[in-house]
């Protein structure tokens, strides 16, 4: 657990409620996968590090670094440069990029040569080039934003789900809202498959029902299996 007695600094204690870090700035307060990131700036520039579940730094200092994420954390040692470590704190292969984001469902979303694109953990290429940051969704589906400032939904090949859409918002139960350019929405699963109809609105769903509606004002609930749910109407 992250304490902090006063402003400016915190440190982990153990469930003993003893100290077992030294201070720092800033400490993540969920660790992943075993790691904590903590910054510091005792000097000038902030240092970002990793602290194990027993309060000890490991793989040395960072101008910055992502908590770690299917066994790989992207780190930098310089503005600009990043690149991918394992948890023995070697590289995961010999590239550096402009920009990159976490692993997740196998693929990592980097910038090289001002180009955006997805990489496997071999640092091959996946998919396209893309004219923004791809946001992986699930196994096999990522979303990202055209150039005209519409959203698409794709697979990891480049293959579209969704070519154009107004707007997409995923949620943690697994689901994508899609508003289309008349304003009217739907929902679509990870997989890409489209759950229930068209609505007149929809709210995102949450804890395993959205709330729509089919006529102005007269709202109903919905599962994820796109089925009418609950009995209640607002």
């Amino acid at each position: 657990a992250v304490v902090s007695e006063t402003p400016d600094k915190c440190y982990l204690i153990n469930k003993k409620g003893e100290k077992i870090s030294k201070e720092y700035d800033s400490i993540s307060d969920v660790p992943k996968e075993g790691f904590s990131v903590a910054t510091d700036a005792p000097f000038g520039p902030l240092i970002s590090c990793f602290v194990d579940e027993f309060g000890k730094e490991q793989f040395g200092s960072w101008s910055s670094a992502n908590g770690f994420s299917e066994g790989v954390a992207v780190v930098s040692k310089n503005p600009g440069d990043h690149f991918f470590i394992d948890k023995a704190g070697k590289p995961l292969f010999d590239k550096i990029f402009e920009y990159a984001d976490d692993f997740s469902f196998g693929v990592a979303p980097v910038r090289d040569n001002s180009r955006y694109y997805l990489i496997d953990k071999k640092g091959e290429q996946v998919g396209p080039f893309y004219e923004n940051a791809p946001h992986v969704l699930g196994e096999n589906i990522l979303e990202v934003i055209n150039a005209d400032g519409t959203w698409a939904i794709k697979k990891f090949n480049g293959d579209s789900f969704i070519e154009k859409c107004h707007t997409a918002f995923f949620s943690e139960d697994g689901m994508i809202r899609i508003q289309e350019a008349d304003n009217k929405y739907y929902f679509i699963d990870t997989k890409g498959e489209r759950v229930g109809k068209t609505y007149l609105t929809a709210r995102p769903f949450k804890e395993g029902f959205a709330a729509v509606s089919t006529v102005p004002g007269k709202y109903f609930f919905i599962n994820l299996k796109g089925e009418p749910a609950l009995d209640g109407q607002s």
